[in-house]
């Protein structure tokens, strides 16, 4: 399988230099458990979407956040790679592209974020929680910073060995960027106004959409009885029981 996916990347990167759709690569430098991921693929078929491979050398699936961004795991050129299934890009290098096809429902980061702490439940990463949270978010923060033909967020960026390279791989940095419609997610999620939102993305974790880094919150279980406060480093919250009653920006959420 492993010659299989390196014969299949080599044919993305001739075809999509002439074919081009939004992606975003990150080659990741921290340890993976690949000997747990023949283990991890039973949970991959059984719960995400249009799955075309799992075996000891990475997979392919659509994520659960937003059916239309495919997210793929080779490791042994140790790259997340994630493109939009359902957009093409349509122009040229020469007069610059534009995006066709369905809209996204989330960013590549929000879907980074919430499959890299699945993969975490299921033992795939050898560092703790909070650690691959800080790690995450560096790196997007990077990415965002070092690259941005696409500013609402990491597309057409690429993260390599603790630093963003504008200058990688060739399938990362033509095309175009994703079509995303928010106000259409299907996903499981609660709203406080519609540029704020709330989404577990993890046993004990939420995802807070369009908060900024240092917005106070508070959260209380369904009795009042205050369970934790503080502020947003991270977008991401644990939440120690579900379900809870969150409070940000002068609104309050119910999360389960």
């Amino acid at each position: 399988m492993k010659m299989i996916l390196i014969l299949l990347l080599g044919i993305w990167i001739q075809v999509f230099s002439y074919t081009y759709f939004p992606s975003t690569t990150f080659y990741y430098d921290i340890k993976i458990n690949s000997d747990k991921l023949t283990i991890i693929c039973d949970s991959v078929v059984s719960q995400k979407n249009n799955v075309s491979f799992c075996d000891d050398t990475g997979f392919e699936y659509a994520t659960s956040i937003d059916k239309t961004i495919s997210f793929i795991l080779d490791t042994g050129n140790e790259i997340f790679y994630l493109y939009r299934n359902t957009q093409q890009c349509q122009g040229d290098l020469g007069n610059g592209f534009t995006t066709i096809g369905r809209p996204g429902t989330h960013h590549f980061s929000e879907a980074l974020n919430a499959e890299f702490l699945w993969l975490h439940d299921l033992g795939l990463f050898e560092i703790s929680k909070d650690s691959l949270i800080t790690y995450i978010d560096n790196a997007i923060t990077c990415m965002k910073e070092k690259y941005t033909a696409c500013v609402d967020d990491i597309d057409l960026s690429e993260y390599y060995d603790g630093l963003c390279n504008s200058s990688g791989t060739q399938f990362s940095h033509h095309g175009c960027c994703s079509l995303v419609d928010t106000t259409t997610t299907s996903f499981s999620k609660a709203f406080l106004q519609p540029d704020i939102q709330a989404f577990k993305i993890s046993e004990n974790y939420i995802f807070i959409q369009g908060s900024k880094p240092g917005t106070s919150y508070s959260l209380f279980d369904l009795n009042g009885k205050l369970l934790l406060e503080g502020t947003i480093l991270h977008s991401i919250i644990k939440v120690p029981t579900f379900p809870a009653i969150l409070k940000i920006q002068k609104r309050t959420l119910l999360v389960k």
